[in-house]
């Protein structure tokens, strides 16, 4: 894997957890 393909990886985690963190707190996600 090039570096640019992991760090877009890493970008993708991150915007998981926080959608995932999202999810949790805001009741209007938990429908989606």
């Amino acid at each position: 894997m090039s570096k640019n393909e992991t760090v877009l990886l890493n970008q993708i985690e991150i915007v998981i957890e926080i959608f995932k963190n999202i999810q949790k707190e805001d009741p209007f996600y938990k429908d989606l």
